[in-house]
């Protein structure tokens, strides 16, 4: 897995929480466990690379061992994490990039990147 790099396009409602969600395997295609993670860190980031807010995932709450099924393929995800609203609200700003790091324990893999872009419609009055 080495820098393993997957990129995802989501849309979400202005104000809503996405979940994203990922499969993060071993180079063999081996699904990773929760007993392979050190650590899960996030990153929002703006225009130019602006840091707008980051935090930790607790692994057992994000990862689970047995692939979960998802319209995608039919493999399945093992890491999902709900991004709180709070986090992707800034004033006028509709796209952000949300870069998930993990820190992996395996002896030749020791870490993954999953990139998310984020766009945001916004609320419509009727």
């Amino acid at each position: 897995m080495g820098n393993f790099i997957r990129i995802c396009e989501c849309t979400c409602i202005e104000g809503q929480s996405p979940y994203l969600r990922a499969r993060i395997e071993q180079a063999d295609g081996t699904p990773v466990v929760q007993a392979d993670f050190g650590a899960i860190n996030w990153y929002v980031y703006g225009e130019n690379d602006e840091l707008l807010s980051s935090g930790a995932c607790v692994v057992v709450d994000t990862i689970t061992d047995a692939l979960q099924a998802w319209d995608l393929d039919t493999d399945g995800y093992n890491f999902s994490m709900r991004m709180e609203a709070a986090d992707l609200t800034i004033s006028g700003r509709t796209s952000y990039w949300v870069e998930i790091v993990f820190s992996l324990l395996l002896p030749d893999e020791n870490i993954a990147v999953a990139l998310y872009h984020l766009y945001q419609l916004p609320i419509r009055s009727v």
